[in-house]
């Protein structure tokens, strides 16, 4: 009896490590084969529009290289990148369906402003890498010969409460509410749903200051429509290193800054989502993906699934705060 229940104990010990073994091969098996079919990078703004889709074009031209599938393009803007986000939430976990967004709007902004999002920002997404970073740009009118954000600050008190400030979104919103802040100024905030009008009244002196996006600024600037005169990131920009940073211009604390990453639906298997890391890693270390980013004044970011999860919950705190302090309305 005692035999065959040694026997028995070592046939399914046998079997437990045969199936171990299986698993294993399975695990290796389907991340040497991942991609087999092709790639869908879904984006939450409008083809062609701001430094995500341009970023993320360029990323899926060098990434179907590597991969050796078409990498397609879906833009599905709109609520602030919620549909986006919640399309890719409920996508299949096969890693076929990647969300390329920036993090601090869609995850750390979000999970602020909204109060019943479709999706849940930390448990329905499973982080991949981290893809891009860059900073806003305090923009002021080219002609009025403020050089400076100490110029804009004397300006702006001399103006009081009739003064002026651009905003396209609830982030450019939070930061010009801190700058006021921590200046003491008292202007008045016009928004803009989109920000084509809002460039042509900073341009007219329809008012007085914006904070915009890298991209955005990068052509103002080069253009002559715009002037840049800080970046809001904590150090200097390798991109735009002759801009100084808000608190190297004297306004103490000021530390806010885009970054752009990629996520997958939760549940998805780790070996795929370790083999697409390594794919974009290897992606963005393509010359031609840094000469582009380098264009839009956005600074390539690479990075984990690890240093993603921890940078995202972070700055869900941090953005939390910044929101709360600015009085941004809830939505």
């Amino acid at each position: 009896m005692r035999a065959r229940c040694r026997s028995l104990r070592q046939a399914l010990l046998g079997a437990g490590m045969v199936a171990l073994a299986l698993c294993g091969q399975s695990a290796v098996h389907a991340q040497q084969e991942y991609p087999n079919r092709p790639l869908h990078f879904v984006l939450g703004y409008p083809a062609g529009a701001g430094a995500v889709d341009i970023m993320a074009r360029q990323l899926a031209a060098q990434l179907k290289v590597l991969a050796g599938v078409p990498v397609i393009i879906e833009n599905k803007p709109g609520a602030s990148t919620n549909i986006a986000a919640e399309y890719v939430s409920r996508s299949k976990p096969d890693g076929l369906t990647v969300l390329i967004t920036a993090g601090n709007s869609t995850f750390a902004a979000n999970a602020y402003l909204f109060k019943n999002l479709p999706f849940d920002p930390v448990k329905s997404f499973s982080p991949v890498t981290t893809l891009t970073s860059a900073q806003f740009v305090l923009l002021v009118n080219a002609g009025k010969g403020i050089n400076t954000v100490e110029d804009l600050t004397r300006v702006m008190k001399q103006k009081g409460s009739k003064g002026s400030h651009g905003v396209g979104a609830p982030i450019s919103q939070a930061m010009a509410e801190l700058y006021k802040s921590i200046a003491g100024l008292s202007s008045v905030q016009i928004p803009y749903k989109i920000l084509g009008p809002a460039f042509i009244e900073l341009a007219n002196g329809g008012i007085d200051f914006i904070f915009v996006d890298s991209a955005n600024a990068s052509t103002l600037m080069k253009q002559g429509r715009a002037r840049g005169i800080a970046v809001t990131s904590a150090k200097r920009s390798p991109s735009i290193p002759d801009l100084p940073t808000m608190i190297e211009s004297g306004i103490p604390g000021f530390d806010a800054t885009s970054w752009q990453a990629a996520y997958v639906p939760a549940g998805t298997p780790r070996p795929i989502i370790d083999r697409l890391s390594h794919l974009i890693n290897r992606a963005m270390e393509a010359d031609e993906f840094k000469k582009a980013m380098n264009l839009i004044w956005s600074d390539p970011l690479p990075g984990s699934p690890e240093s993603l999860e921890e940078l995202h919950l972070a700055e869900m705190e941090k953005w939390a705060k910044l929101l709360k302090a600015a009085k941004v309305e809830i939505q």
